[in-house]
């Protein structure tokens, strides 16, 4: 599998293991490999050189990353 494909497959299954209750605990690593894709989709998706905290922390909670665990301490 093509990285491009592999990436897409990732954000598809996280996309999933969001409607699932209990599944995302089973499957942490593609659950943050998944909402982390989709904020380097987000920041990509601007011409920006540089982007300012609160822009970050508010991308992050779009891309549904719990802001309270040690992974995302650089959101603080």
């Amino acid at each position: 599998m093509d990285e491009r494909t592999q990436g897409a497959w990732i954000i598809h299954h996280t996309d999933k293991l969001q409607d699932m209750k209990y599944a995302a605990n089973d499957y942490e690593n593609i659950n943050l490999a998944g909402k982390c894709g989709l904020l380097l989709s987000s920041l990509a998706a601007s011409e920006e050189m540089s982007i300012s905290h609160k822009r970050l922390k508010t991308l992050g909670k779009a891309a549904n990353i719990n802001l309270k665990t040690r992974d995302a301490s650089y959101f603080r």
